[in-house]
């Protein structure tokens, strides 16, 4: 913490500052509070090599699951690699091939940006007045348009 003081950095920078000052690409970062420290890598091509070539060496950490367990209890972000999860990704694996989402999905999601654009230029220049408003709703129910009109290939309510 007092590095990030002395060099007013952002809390993002800690962990380069962690590694810089240990001269290492790799650091544990202790946070009071918590019960494990932080590994942090700060080598692009080791990250590149864990990410790409060596995932399946590596689960969730706790800390991520326990982030994610209260909105997503069922979700993937939210549960260790088990035989459960597995098949569970199995059910989704065609709908998550680049060909499917290029072809199927793609086109839906350009399609439902613009009338969420649309929607939020009305919304704008008439309901609201050009004052802020909250999109959150706008987001999740276009998620839920592309969704159905991908997996079922009509748009929804017709």
């Amino acid at each position: 913490m007092e590095a990030m003081k002395l060099t007013d950095e952002a809390t993002n920078s800690m962990f380069a500052i962690s590694t810089q000052k240990l001269g290492t690409p790799i650091a544990q970062v202790l946070f009071p509070g918590f019960a494990r420290p932080l590994i942090t890598v700060d080598d692009p091509i080791e990250v590149e090599d864990i990410v790409v070539r060596r995932q399946k060496e590596f689960d969730k950490s706790p800390m991520a699951v326990q982030i994610f367990e209260p909105m997503f209890p069922h979700g993937s972000l939210s549960q260790f690699t088990t035989p459960k999860l597995k098949e569970q990704k199995r059910l989704w694996a065609d709908v998550m091939k680049v060909d499917f989402l290029r072809k199927a999905a793609g086109p839906k999601i350009y399609t439902a940006m613009l009338e969420v654009l649309e929607l939020w230029h009305i919304k704008a220049s008439s309901i609201y007045e050009e004052k802020p408003f909250s999109v959150i709703d706008d987001f999740k129910n276009a998620t839920l348009d592309v969704i159905w009109a991908s997996l079922v290939g009509n748009e929804s309510g017709s």
